[in-house]
């Protein structure tokens, strides 16, 4: 069932759709407003998928832990969400996804007390589990994430460096994880030598890790899994030119630097480097001042998007060799930046007049 509206779900209503329909295996609440699910959704102990988007939740009833077949959790709203510890009962469950930034609310007095709170379900018990996604690091991941070995992809926020090390000794045993989001917290407007450090030195043992997101302070880059194809990086400050190692990395087809993640003022692609690469993004390199790309270099690519690249001065020479390239975006980049790539009038566009498609904005 799929019920969409941007009113608030009266009392009637909520009896006919959450009591005249005990069979139901899907429902999708879309945009119906409401702080909290009524507890006879408890009683649709036939669900498989339940989806509550665009709404203003903020707790889930402990009722909901009677959904025994329920494999699919997706709840999204502007609040953080209250999560009851009776959800370890949905042994079931194969998706949890809070959206953006949500709390995993009542698992961390749960998990943190444990000794005092015997009896109660833990999250570690749903090891059907394979998505974990919005949700905060904390101390409930000690003997709980470690243990949740099925888990595919998972997207958490630090807010410590303490909460960063306890995630990296929990995924070293997170051997099936295809998807990992890892955020940490951003200072503004204080020292940024002092930052919080997102510190994950080797993720090589995720063999089978094909997408990664790291946001955060990083000192020096990870040891990345080999099979690893899309990797975005941002707020990394890092001040070691990354391309070094990036561009060893056999398998990579996209690679996204955004906001401040190089942080040099010189960017290097040498020969024979990023073989596979088809994707580059180059978002608010706020202090990139010059980019040289060797002949052979990046012999794959078919899409470079630089955006807000404000220090950058031209386009690297190199670039006319990469023959493959089919796509061009130069956005929101200074003005004299552009006059050099101006089609037969600017200095550069002898580097892209192979590319077929330009777009300049």
């Amino acid at each position: 069932m799929y019920t969409q509206g941007d009113t608030w779900l009266q009392e009637e209503q909520s009896n006919f759709l959450f009591q005249g329909f005990k069979l139901l295996r899907v429902l999708y609440l879309d945009g119906v407003k409401i702080t909290e699910l009524p507890k006879q959704i408890g009683e649709l102990i036939h669900l498989r998928y339940l989806r509550c988007t665009k709404t203003g939740l903020e707790t889930l009833p402990s009722s909901i832990g009677n959904l025994i077949n329920l494999q699919t959790l997706f709840v999204q709203s502007n609040y953080y969400i209250k999560v009851p510890e009776t959800i370890g009962k949905m042994h079931q469950l194969r998706h949890l996804q809070l959206g953006e930034y949500k709390r995993l609310g009542d698992f961390i007095p749960i998990i943190e007390h444990w000794g005092e709170i015997g009896g109660h379900p833990r999250l570690d018990l749903i090891s059907n589990l394979q998505t974990l996604s919005g949700v905060y690091a904390g101390k409930w991941m000690e003997g709980c994430l470690g243990k949740l070995t099925n888990l595919r992809n998972l997207k958490i926020h630090c807010k410590t460096g303490a909460d960063a090390e306890l995630l990296y000794e929990a995924i070293v045993n997170l051997n099936c994880l295809h998807h990992l989001w890892v955020s940490m917290a951003v200072m503004t407007g204080g020292n940024e030598d002092r930052a919080l450090v997102l510190s994950l030195p080797n993720l090589s043992h995720l063999v089978k890790l094909s997408k990664l997101y790291l946001g955060g302070k990083l000192e020096t880059l990870p040891e990345f899994p080999t099979n690893l194809t899309i990797l975005t990086l941002q707020y990394s400050r890092l001040k070691e030119d990354p391309m070094a190692t990036l561009e060893k990395l056999k398998s990579l087809r996209i690679l996204r630097l955004l906001n401040c993640s190089h942080i040099r003022k010189i960017m290097y692609c040498s020969a024979q480097g990023f073989p596979r690469l088809e994707s580059l993004y180059l978002h608010d390199l706020d202090e990139l001042e010059e980019w040289k790309v060797e002949k052979r270099a990046m012999p794959s690519l078919l899409h470079l998007c630089i955006h807000a690249c404000k220090k950058l001065q031209k386009l690297p020479a190199g670039l006319r060799y990469v023959t493959t390239l089919k796509k061009l975006d130069l956005w929101s980049m200074p003005y004299e930046f552009k006059a050099t790539v101006r089609e037969d009038r600017g200095e550069d566009w002898y580097k892209i007049q192979h590319i077929p498609s330009i777009h300049i904005r």
